[in-house]
């Protein structure tokens, strides 16, 4: 089982609508075959998702969700009034690379528009959660960002339909962000385990 989602994030810097969805099909084809619960705030999409997953032998469930429904809304917007009032531009690791993670979600999302920091920061979030909502009688279970084919050729043993199962262990790949210059070691864009691990 697979769960996944896209939410429309108004005045999202990084990509638009297009740009994901043109993503989310590349990644469907990644999970052929598999079962897909996809939440959704672009629910006029629905039927082209469904079409496409058909086309692929994929048993889809869309759910409708709002970004401000999300499990990790609340934790979210509290997260984001203290970064803002950090101040950032007055400290001195600015100067580091620009694949610093908080440095680049700063730049991009935060000073920009606060709130579009928020929305992204409930989705990354809730992850867990929404995977969590799924576990009855399931062995096993992945979350997939609906974006996650746009990194398929920069790492190995991208090919899911092959990837050994550990029982003890959350699997993950690692990211190409560092956090105060060293590596951060997990990308959370593509994150399997059994159910125990999951809970």
């Amino acid at each position: 089982l697979f769960v996944s989602g896209y939410w429309q994030v108004a005045g999202n810097q990084k990509r638009d609508l297009n740009v994901y969805l043109d993503n989310l099909r590349d990644t469907l084809k990644m999970i052929k075959g598999g079962r897909l619960i996809f939440y959704t705030s672009v629910m006029d999409k629905a039927d082209e998702i469904t079409a496409f997953c058909r086309k692929l032998s994929i048993d889809v469930q869309i759910i409708e969700s709002s970004i401000s429904s999300l499990p990790a809304a609340d934790k979210a917007e509290s997260f984001t009034e203290q970064a803002f009032k950090m101040n950032i531009d007055r400290l001195s690791f600015l100067t580091l690379p620009s694949k610093e993670k908080g440095i680049a979600h700063y730049r991009r999302d935060l000073k920009p528009d606060p709130f579009v920091y928020q929305q992204m920061l409930t989705i990354w979030l809730s992850k867990f959660e929404l995977v969590n909502n799924h576990l009855d009688g399931e062995e096993y279970c992945a979350w997939i960002d609906a974006g996650f084919s746009r990194v398929r050729y920069e790492r190995s043993n991208c090919n899911l339909q092959k990837l050994k199962i550990k029982n003890d262990k959350i699997s993950f790949y690692s990211s190409p962000m560092t956090f105060f210059g060293q590596p951060i070691p997990v990308s959370a864009g593509f994150l399997h385990a059994n159910k125990g691990c999951w809970l």
